[in-house]
């Protein structure tokens, strides 16, 4: 029963990132693979994409709809750059897998929408700080 059900966490995991991967905006840090630790999905803009939005912006606007995907930076060479996470653990089901993945679909819609004219930083967007 414990392998499984970390088996179903890593493969909900496997699942959102790849899905995230789909919208071509992401760079896929972590991919929840049992192979290379927990069942974590971690992401960040990618190299070159300029979507008008940051990830602050985007944790924003999932939190209006109840989640709570926080962006931050890392430390060293990573504190100027945002990344994104979340933890799937064994009660995040392929259906709510689904329903975020649908929210990040409905937010990313939304900015193309109403462009952001001045992006949230790390301390506007009420993010931890790893420093």
């Amino acid at each position: 029963g414990y392998r499984m059900l970390h088996q179903a966490s890593h493969s909900n995991a496997m699942y959102v990132a790849e899905q995230l991967r789909q919208f071509g905006l992401f760079k896929i840090i972590h991919d929840g693979s049992p192979d290379q630790g927990i069942p974590t999905v971690v992401w960040t803009l990618d190299d070159g994409c300029t979507p008008g939005f940051n990830l602050y912006d985007l944790a924003d606007r999932l939190r209006l709809r109840g989640w709570q995907v926080p962006a931050y930076p890392f430390t060293g060479a990573f504190d100027n750059q945002a990344f994104q996470r979340i933890l799937v653990k064994r009660d995040f089901t392929r259906e709510m897998a689904d329903l975020l993945l649908e929210d990040i679909r409905v937010a990313l819609k939304h900015f193309q929408k109403h462009p952001i004219t001045s992006n949230l930083d790390a301390s506007e967007a009420a993010s931890y700080n790893h420093l």
